[in-house]
């Protein structure tokens, strides 16, 4: 039963964090398609699923949307911060293993400056997410 409970979890998690974005749900769902009502954050309905399956993806595009998405959800702020607290209660609802968030959280949220663009840390943190969560076993 314990690991049904555990693989329902991460399956829950693989959806709402890394799947298409047709299957989002909650707060991430919501945050998409505020972000697709705007012409300056609107992506194709795929990309995600093919950046997600490491396939080329135009990375301004991706990164635009998901800073939009983490802004507005509170994971990321304009001065391109993470937002550990947010963060963790983001991942809690889908993943709901303290272990995994915490790693999640320690390999994706570096201490200090952030390099690059809010757009270019926004697809690195959807990508570390993405790497960090644990693999479904068939």
């Amino acid at each position: 039963m314990r690991s049904a409970l555990f693989y329902l979890c991460i399956v829950s998690a693989l959806i709402c964090l890394a799947s298409t974005q047709r299957n989002l749900t909650g707060e991430f769902r919501r945050a998409h398609q505020a972000c697709q009502a705007h012409s300056s954050t609107r992506i194709d309905e795929d990309l995600m699923d093919r950046a997600a399956a490491g396939q080329p993806v135009d990375e301004y595009k991706l990164g635009n949307h998901l800073f939009c998405m983490y802004l507005d959800m509170g994971i990321m702020s304009r001065d391109k911060s993470i937002n550990r607290v947010n963060l963790r209660r983001q991942l809690r609802k889908p993943v709901r293993d303290e272990a995994v968030i915490e790693r999640i959280v320690r390999n994706c949220v570096p201490s200090g400056v952030h390099h690059g663009t809010s757009q270019q840390i926004a697809a690195e943190l959807f990508r570390c997410v993405r790497r960090n969560l644990p693999s479904v076993s068939s």
